[in-house]
């Protein structure tokens, strides 16, 4: 029986109506007959709404001359409600987060490389219908990131429950048009202060030291977790972008070590507020009652207290560190950690930021750097259990760096000296990317995308999935493969339809341009390191044995986040065990 989230019920018993449509009242399990089976039957069902028949799915045709282009699909959509809560209206397949990757490969495989279609949530909150433009091509949306301008508008101006809580805290970072939430000048000179050292190759390399020393500690506590993956993750994660934020080791991954009880409730409120900040986002419920009628609904009072139990813990552990750095008591360390320098930029005559600021959006990183990278890193480690024979490879590679102390060295992360390394992180982003749409953008001017004028102010957003899955680009496309990344390979796709693939818009979930996540870059060292140190420490195992991640079930919560099974680790070597 699958483990539902609380918001999942929620969402579906709302979207139980008869007159929605709704194929089926249970959640289904994530398999590909599940999408097969309740998309299979065509209807004619007319919109109660408008009476509108579903025939009325149309294909908007290109001009002759412009027959490269795909035709785009205008995919029915109901005022307020959108496509996909109503399949036998709108002809999409039925929306189960459980089967989320299935959806998407279905759309496409419906509807194409070009299609509208209405999704609460994610399509234009200006628009009733709530429509999307949906591409494959990264070459189109491109176009969209370059015709952005100086102010881009990004997916986090949707999040309206966090906004509505940082104005309602008094967050100066808030304050003048949304701020870091906002597209405008103010969210420039915020963002700017933000992602320094943290976007640049350089600021990642630098903090690569402390990320080893993290994962060399968090790694030793696996074999306690291996019933409870996915908190174990979350600890994790914390504790290596605590190594970057304030140069500390926190340890809380592993419970054979005293911890602290603040950072265990820093990361409880950080999971439990993101989770309700994306539910809340893609209810209709919440939307109506509390974005739009201004009620405080159970839901939001719950994001709420959470995100108020992760700000106690921050200011206490911020006003410690600044009264060091005050004092003069820093260590080296902490010197040079992301806040230390933050601290040395903030207090120079030429910078505009306060110390409030500072303090805030430092905040604001440390609460999504937790459940973001553990959800990437979780997708990873199952595809490796599911693959013990590309597990065995990555070890054979690693071991070849390791020191006398059991760590790799730093300089051992460059792509160049691991490549089966960054082989099977790229892989796991072609099979199971923590956010299949990894881009969205509005309009900022009427632009031509394949041949179709569309307007101002609409969204539109890259499906970088589903290609990756269709066999006539890649071979065998549910097989596990990272070979597919070698340089050799790349090569051999330059001047075929699949060189697609290896555009740079297809590589990661954190997005692209002025809009990119600023802590991207970091986070991919995170996962990277905290792998492959796991590997090399441990032979990892599932219990019961898996063959495919299409076995194991999934839910939304900041991003699509595998149900980890029980783990066995083995040691690879004598002394993995802490003394």
């Amino acid at each position: 029986m699958i483990m539902m989230s609380r918001a999942l019920q929620r969402q579906i018993k709302m979207l139980k109506s008869p007159m929605l449509g709704v194929v089926g009242s249970r959640v289904l399990r994530a398999n590909k007959s599940t999408v097969a089976a309740a998309t299979s039957t065509t209807t004619t069902s007319r919109c109660p709404v408008t009476n509108a028949g579903r025939e009325q799915m149309t294909k908007i045709d290109i001009d002759d001359n412009r027959h490269h282009h795909p035709k785009l699909n205008l995919v029915p959509s109901l005022p307020l409600l959108g496509s996909v809560g109503i399949p036998m209206y709108s002809g999409t397949p039925p929306l189960h987060w459980p089967a989320i990757y299935h959806f998407h490969t279905e759309m496409h495989r419906r509807f194409g490389d070009f299609y509208r279609f209405g999704a609460i949530g994610f399509g234009d909150s200006n628009d009733i219908f709530r429509n999307a433009y949906v591409i494959t091509d990264p070459n189109e949306m491109l176009k969209v990131v370059r015709d952005q301008g100086a102010y881009p508008s990004g997916a986090i101006q949707s999040q309206w429950a966090p906004i509505r809580w940082h104005k309602k805290r008094g967050f100066s970072m808030t304050e003048h048009e949304n701020g870091l939430f906002g597209q405008g000048e103010e969210w420039k000179r915020l963002r700017a202060f933000l992602q320094t050292d943290l976007l640049s190759p350089a600021s990642a390399k630098s903090y690569i030291p402390g990320l080893v020393e993290a994962a060399h500690l968090a790694s030793k506590g696996a074999p306690a977790s291996g019933d409870d993956m996915n908190n174990f993750l979350n600890y994790c994660f914390f504790d290596l972008f605590s190594a970057v934020m304030f140069g500390e080791l926190t340890d809380v991954a592993d419970k054979s070590t005293p911890t602290d009880p603040d950072n265990v409730e820093f990361v409880t409120g950080a999971l439990d507020g993101l989770s309700a900040a994306i539910e809340m986002a893609m209810s209709p419920y919440q939307t109506i009652m509390c974005k739009n009628l201004g009620f405080e609904t159970a839901r939001y009072k719950f994001m709420a207290a959470s995100y108020d139990k992760a700000w106690s813990v921050w200011q206490k552990k911020s006003r410690s560190f600044v009264q060091s750095y005050e004092q003069g008591q820093l260590t080296d360390h902490q010197k040079t950690s992301y806040l230390g320098r933050a601290l040395v930029r903030q207090s120079a005559s030429e910078n505009d930021i306060t110390m409030k600021e500072m303090l805030e959006l430092c905040f604001v990183a440390l609460f999504a750097a937790v459940d973001t990278s553990s959800s990437v890193m979780g997708w990873n480690l199952l595809h490796i259990v599911a693959n013990p024979n590309v597990q065995d490879k990555l070890h054979d590679e690693l071991i070849r760096y390791v020191g006398s102390n059991g760590k790799l060295p730093p300089a051992a992360f460059e792509p160049s000296k691991l490549p089966y390394l960054h082989a099977v992180l790229r892989e796991t982003h072609r099979l199971t990317p923590a956010a299949p749409l990894s881009l969205r953008k509005k309009l900022k001017n009427d632009m031509e995308i394949h041949g179709v004028r569309l307007p101002s102010s609409s969204v539109v957003a890259l499906d970088s999935f589903s290609l990756g899955m269709d066999p006539s680009f890649v071979d065998e496309p549910d097989k596990f493969m990272p070979e597919r990344w070698f340089s050799q390979a790349v090569e051999e796709r330059k001047g075929t339809a699949a060189e697609i693939l290896d555009h740079p818009f297809y590589k990661d979930p954190f997005g692209q341009g002025a809009r990119r996540c600023p802590g991207s870059r970091v986070a991919s060292t995170e996962i990277a390191v905290l792998l492959a140190q796991m590997v090399l420490e441990w032979k990892i195992s599932a219990r019961p044995s898996i063959s495919s991640w299409d076995d194991m079930d999934y839910d939304l919560q900041v991003l699509l986040t595998p149900t980890l099974p029980s783990m066995n680790f083995e040691p690879r070597r004598k002394g993995n065990l802490r003394k």
